[in-house]
């Protein structure tokens, strides 16, 4: 008779009672917000930032299985719980355990871009017995944003502008976070749903440095899927349909009209987004229309233009639309927005949103507080890091590897800590610091030997 190994029999014990507990995606107990694609609806698709899902559970613990290189933060009943950083492979991540045995409201949020693969949602796993609760309905109030870096919150938790080439793609991965750009942070306060349809360095008429001419950003704004458009040329179309906001928020020519030149021609550049809003008139009817515009070196058209098409439109007898201009200190990596300039940005928005709309914002614009004010010392010798300069309160110090994979994670109190990090032969470290009244709000700083 044929004998089975015993770690075998054991790892079949365990996959089975997985199995009974195992979540499909297309459980009408999950929630989907943004734009996926359904084709295999036991592994939804998705790219474009900021997407995210909701559910009810019950139980002590649950987890996720997910495939395809991105990064998301996990909240649970309104609180962080972790930050998944799935490398490609479909693998299984904790979202949270050792929870009161009861219902709890799940969210999971992408963080990250990720233009050159789709990435899956595959179900979730609770504890044997337990089940997924009907979810409460989603809110009626609807945002869309649509447009660049800046709406995807490029690099928005790093703390410096510039880093060594050599880190930079990394750093990058691991710091942008969609959901605290402002469009997001404007979207909570009312609490509506929204999508954030964004591709960092694209255009309207040209792209960042006329790179990859021919596929500005509409290109992609009407498929389901940005990296099969990259990829193969082909993705589902969006229907677009599915899903009507009352709001649409347009921040699109900031790589219209950035350095190097040659640059986009006003005129085409004025022509192209009329015809823009048109379209979007034309989707959504009776939408209101929201045009925000910053100040772009060294052409500063982008303010003059978007601020003559909206005075145009509302010339002609269009009362659907308003004018935003708002101003960043872009300390983030490249030269990109901070938190505290996306905080900035969504309290002005909330103003316009109001007065477009009537609505009555649910809460305020969140603060980030004095963790805007931490300049720590960084120190990595030899597998020790020190950590200086952090003040008399109590913080939250995580040590991530330059692929995002999390280290150490752990509360401080006092103005300096001292760790090891065993195991890592690595030449750098990612910080990130945060406050325990919430720890969504992080910055995020590099260590290097």
């Amino acid at each position: 008779m044929k004998t089975i190994p015993l770690n075998l029999c054991l790892a079949a014990l365990l996959f089975m009672v997985d199995c009974t507990n195992f979540i499909r995606s297309d459980d009408p107990g999950i929630q989907y917000f943004g734009r996926f694609d359904f084709s295999n609806p036991e592994a939804p698709g998705f790219d474009w930032p900021g997407v995210y899902i909701k559910a009810r559970f019950e139980g002590t613990s649950c987890r996720a299985v997910l495939s395809g290189k991105n990064r998301y933060d996990a909240y649970v009943d309104g609180q962080l719980q972790s930050t998944i950083t799935v490398s490609a492979e479909k693998d299984t991540f904790t979202i949270a355990e050792k929870l009161e045995d009861r219902a709890h409201d799940l969210l999971l949020t992408k963080r990250s871009e990720s233009n050159l693969e789709t990435s899956h949602f595959h179900g979730f796993i609770l504890d044997r017995g337990k089940k997924l609760l009907e979810p409460p309905e989603a809110p009626e109030r609807k945002i869309e944003f649509i447009g660049d870096s800046h709406s995807a919150g490029y690099g928005n938790e790093f703390t410096s502008r510039e880093v060594s080439a050599a880190l930079h793609d990394h750093v990058c991965f691991v710091s942008t976070n969609t959901s605290l750009s402002y469009g997001p942070v404007a979207a909570r306060a009312f609490g509506a749903q929204y999508q954030v349809n964004a591709y960092s360095g694209r255009g309207l008429v040209r792209n960042y440095a006329n790179e990859m001419p021919g596929k500005e950003l509409s290109y992609y704004y009407q498929k389901t899927l940005i990296s099969q458009m990259n990829l193969t040329g082909k993705s589902p179309d969006w229907d677009f349909s599915s899903w009507i906001p009352q709001v649409v928020v347009v921040n699109i020519g900031i790589n219209d009209f950035q350095d190097p030149p040659p640059y986009t021609d006003s005129s085409v550049y004025v022509s192209r987004y009329r015809a823009f809003i048109s379209s979007i008139r034309s989707r959504y009817p009776g939408v209101k229309i929201i045009c925000a515009a910053t100040s772009v070196w060294p052409t500063n058209l982008m303010t003059r233009l978007v601020d003559g098409i909206v005075k145009r439109e509302k010339a002609e007898g269009h009362d659907d639309i308003w004018y935003m201009e708002y101003r960043s200190s872009n300390t983030a990596l490249d030269w990109h927005p901070s938190l505290k300039d996306h905080r900035a940005m969504a309290v002005n928005l909330v103003k316009i949103i109001k007065e477009a709309t009537g609505w009555e914002p649910l809460k305020s614009v969140v603060s980030y507080g004095a963790v805007e004010d931490v300049a720590p010392t960084l120190s990595f010798k030899s597998g020790s890091l020190t950590i200086g300069g952090l003040g008399d309160s109590v913080q939250y110090v995580q040590v991530f590897d330059m692929a995002g994979k999390l280290l150490k994670d752990t509360r401080i109190s006092g103005d300096q800590v001292e760790m090891t990090i065993d195991n890592y032969s690595g030449n750098a470290l990612l910080v990130s610091i945060s406050r325990p009244e919430d720890r969504s709000i992080r910055r995020l700083f590099v260590a290097e030997q």
